[in-house]
């Protein structure tokens, strides 16, 4: 069964004291399609979001100012696999975004505490996930539990330099330049549920 789908996001984010005076506008135009069917012992959900990301920043205090825009796709496949009436196997994989922070996209150099100074980065980008699950589930006999076990490749944000800014040297104590981060797990989750003698 397919589903089609727009969707649109605005966001607003204004920080303004007499030293720090920082706008950040951000829009998300987007539109998503998925697609379930079912073969033999096997369904499919495969889906495909589309992105295009608008960001407007402006630093008036120190009259810095970025904008910038960026398209990217998102999909995203679950296939369940019946072994039985009672367990079925399940594989699952995703890209997924998390965006900066605004507060870590202005280049307002905090001296509140001189020995630590802090800044943002306006030129940080998002974070990106990409995903990969297999889970066994068993429901059957009183008993039901699952299995899981995933892994995640993070690529973290870049930090791009700005010779024109000198400030933004502080961003780098924030920020981690095209590092990538993997994580695995294995996860376990295990229920009693008592036969019902009535049944």
């Amino acid at each position: 069964m397919p589903t089609l789908g727009l969707s649109a996001e605005y966001a607003l984010n204004d920080r303004r004291s007499t030293r720090n005076d920082f706008k950040f506008r951000q829009q998300i135009n987007a539109a998503y399609a998925s697609y379930q069917t079912s073969i033999g012992d096997w369904t499919w959900l495969g889906g495909l979001r589309a992105e295009l990301t608008r960001t407007d920043a402006q630093q008036l205090t120190g009259n810095i100012s970025n904008t910038g825009s960026y398209f990217e796709f998102y999909p995203s496949l679950h296939v369940d696999r019946s072994l039985s009436d009672e367990s079925t196997l399940s594989f699952g994989a995703s890209r997924r975004v998390t965006r900066p922070d605004p507060d870590n996209l202005n280049p307002y150099v905090d001296h509140e505490y001189t020995p630590n100074l802090r800044a943002g980065n306006p030129y940080l980008r998002p974070q990106y996930t990409q995903s990969y699950e297999v889970g066994y589930g068993f429901e059957g006999r009183g008993l039901s539990f699952g299995l899981t076990g995933y892994y995640r490749l993070n690529r973290v944000g870049e930090y791009v330099w700005n010779r024109t800014h000198n400030q933004f040297r502080w961003a780098a104590l924030l920020v981690l330049g095209l590092e990538r981060r993997r994580s695995a797990m294995p996860l376990l989750a295990a229920k009693a549920r008592p036969n019902n003698p009535f049944g």
